[in-house]
């Protein structure tokens, strides 16, 4: 059985406007909690209304980081889940700068 997954911590990365082949994204979200497991089903992850790209879970499955194309409204709720599953809204916010 999978452990839940919970939210500890997260912030926003500014990126200076991280150009990539896929397109140009303004902001990193670093996250930190547990139960990111590793499994075939992907981890969802979304603020406000802009989903959060590229998610790399890290290899102890104790935070995940990923790209957001565009800023989120300010004070945008990040909400995370599986692929398969509900999504969970957590108490981190978006902030223009930085901290969540």
């Amino acid at each position: 059985m999978l452990e839940p997954i919970t939210v500890s911590s997260g912030w926003f990365q500014p990126t200076g406007g991280l150009d990539l082949p896929d397109g140009t994204w303004p902001y990193r979200l670093h996250v930190m909690g547990s139960g990111f497991a590793h499994r075939a089903i992907p981890l969802v992850a979304v603020v406000g209304g802009v989903e959060l790209e590229l998610i790399m879970v890290n290899s102890e499955g104790d935070g995940f980081a990923g790209l957001l194309r565009e800023a989120p409204a300010e004070g945008a709720v990040l909400s995370v889940g599986w692929l398969d599953g509900p999504l969970i809204e957590t108490s981190v916010q978006f902030h223009s700068g930085g901290v969540a």
